[in-house]
């Protein structure tokens, strides 16, 4: 394997975890109200759709700025595969 395909396949891994922070923030946007329990939205609503442990979950809501980055790692595998 060459350092280019190296780089896209590392590329992908971001951006599929990209993909699943925004789908994280969006299920947590829809279901966690003012009064509701962080940890019992995450067992409810979205373990079964985003199957990750609690600690990963809080890890995905410390991305800074999903959208932005997943768009420019786009970019750059769109580079790459010129």
């Amino acid at each position: 394997m060459n350092n280019r395909h190296k780089l896209k396949l590392k590329l992908g891994r971001r951006a599929a975890y990209l993909r699943k922070c925004i789908r994280v923030n969006d299920l947590l946007n829809q279901y966690e109200s003012s009064t509701s329990i962080r940890v019992r939205v995450f067992m409810e609503y979205i373990k079964p759709v985003v199957p990750v442990s609690y600690t990963t979950f809080n890890n995905m809501l410390n991305e800074s700025n999903p959208v932005k980055q997943l768009e420019s790692i786009e970019e750059e595998i769109k580079k790459l595969s010129k």
